[in-house]
């Protein structure tokens, strides 16, 4: 075993520091499409809107149908 030290090939360093920053840039440029898939899309947001009811008329006991998607959604404001 000898304590020589060997000089830095410059060269390899650049080498390998070029393709970690490629290697990185490919990883972000290959997620980004793939989160947006997983977004919800327009028409899928607008299916699903929050139900928009007045319920403040409601006494307690009463009930109110509402319409979501196309499906009858029932209301109940219960008692104590």
């Amino acid at each position: 075993m000898s304590n020589t030290v060997e000089p830095v090939d410059a060269s390899k360093r650049t080498w390998l520091i070029a393709s970690g920053c490629a290697g990185v840039a490919g990883g972000v440029a290959a997620a980004v499409p793939l989160v947006r898939y997983f977004q919800p899309s327009e028409a899928a947001k607008a299916a699903g809107a929050a139900v928009q009811a007045d319920v403040s008329a409601l006494k307690p006991g009463e009930m109110m149908t509402v319409e979501w998607r196309g499906k009858p959604i029932w209301i109940l404001r219960r008692t104590q």
